[in-house]
């Protein structure tokens, strides 16, 4: 989806917001090793580990940096992503914080559990302290659903909103099965109802030019 929307940029500037230890940062360059790419964490470690683990990358700079209160200028990325960050966050500052730092006309895609999602409902009705413990989930999560996530960025500004689910391949299956369960997936995300219980969200829209 990412190299889709980098399509017809002439060298874009791209933002990763929530980079953590570089899994999402690795994929995205594997797919376009040449890409200009900002990765930013709140965590100085994990942004340390991520700049240790993918130094090859020439054009890859790793810095410490709050979503919700970046030091970048305004208007200066063409495209800004992230994985799994935005529920970590409080969703509308960070929203505008990311608005305010792409260029008119830029482009945003995340990646987010999806709170209609069986699974991701019951993990987020657990009692805190037990989830922390038990799951690991961090004390800042807290999953949406798709209609909230569209109201968020719409109130952010964006134009051209679309919040879809997709998904239903669960990241424990076998690697035996990969195949298979994602052939089943893409069908499951063509069915009404049956697709909004997807297992994420993908956010993207556009600040008006």
């Amino acid at each position: 989806m990412l190299v889709e929307l980098l399509e017809g940029l002439h060298e874009p500037n791209v933002l990763e917001i929530g980079c953590g230890t570089g899994a999402y940062t690795k994929a995205v360059l594997d797919l376009c090793p040449t890409l200009r790419l900002v990765a930013s964490d709140v965590s100085t470690e994990s942004v340390a580990l991520a700049s240790r683990e993918l130094q090859e990358h020439p054009n890859l700079v790793c810095e410490t940096m709050d979503a919700c209160s970046m030091s970048y200028p305004d208007n200066g990325f063409d495209v800004v992503t992230g994985y799994a960050i935005v529920h970590h966050t409080p969703m509308l500052q960070c929203l505008r914080e990311v608005f305010r730092v792409l260029k008119p006309g830029g482009r945003i895609l995340f990646f987010e559990p999806n709170l209609a999602n069986p699974q991701q409902a019951f993990y987020s009705a657990l009692p805190r302290p037990f989830a922390m413990r038990r799951l690991h989930m961090s004390p800042d999560e807290r999953y949406f659903g798709r209609w909230k996530a569209r109201r968020c960025l719409n109130a952010a500004g964006f134009a051209d909103v679309s919040v879809r689910p997709f998904d239903f391949v669960h990241p424990r299956l076998s690697s035996r099965l990969i195949r298979l369960g994602t052939r089943v997936g893409l069908i499951l995300e063509r069915i009404p109802l049956v697709k909004e219980i997807a297992g994420s969200l993908v956010m993207s829209g556009t600040k008006p030019a």
